[in-house]
């Protein structure tokens, strides 16, 4: 039975947040000390790819994870999405972020 992923980053997020020592709720924490409040339970479902993950959360990611956007994307990830590896593209579209302060 084949498995269909939400989301393209999931994996990325875990590595990442493996290389700074910390658990799953101290990301979570770390993104609501930046204004965005998220569950240790959504941190999970989004590593393991069983939920979207919307402009804002990725936003927050990288500034939490001190990563640019594209250090979240898979590697060979314009390869894989031309081929057809991924359920959807995954579009962010910066000109509708606000600041950290109105999230």
């Amino acid at each position: 039975m084949s498995r269909s992923f939400k989301n393209i980053v999931g994996p990325q997020v875990k590595t990442l947040r493996k290389e700074k020592s910390w658990t799953q709720r101290q990301l979570a924490d770390a993104c609501k000390e930046c204004g965005y409040k998220i569950s240790r339970v959504t941190i999970a479902k989004i590593e393991r790819q069983l939920c979207g993950v919307d402009e804002k959360q990725l936003f927050v990611l990288t500034i939490v994870l001190g990563k640019p956007f594209d250090s979240l994307l898979p590697k060979n990830a314009e390869k894989r999405l031309r081929a057809g590896e991924f359920e959807k593209k995954v579009e962010v579209d910066v000109s509708q972020l606000r600041p950290l302060e109105e999230l």
